[in-house]
């Protein structure tokens, strides 16, 4: 599918940069997200998401790019 393509193409580029795939490669703290997680959700930028920014969600996605970033 396209978005799987896209998603490969993205990986590889990050790749190619020498750019870290996950939080945690950068030392971001996991006992961070609820904090991170409700700033985010507070952010004038979150009014224009197609979808509520949920903190518990927001929260999630900080925890999946912790440990592999997404992929």
């Amino acid at each position: 599918a396209a978005w799987d393509q896209l998603a490969e193409r993205v990986a590889w580029l990050r790749e190619k940069a020498g750019l870290p795939s996950c939080l945690s490669a950068v030392g971001v703290d996991a006992r961070l997200f609820v904090e991170m997680s409700g700033e985010a959700a507070r952010q004038w930028t979150a009014g224009f998401n197609p979808r509520e920014a949920i903190i518990g969600e927001l929260e999630a996605i900080y925890h999946a790019a912790h440990e592999d970033g997404g992929r």
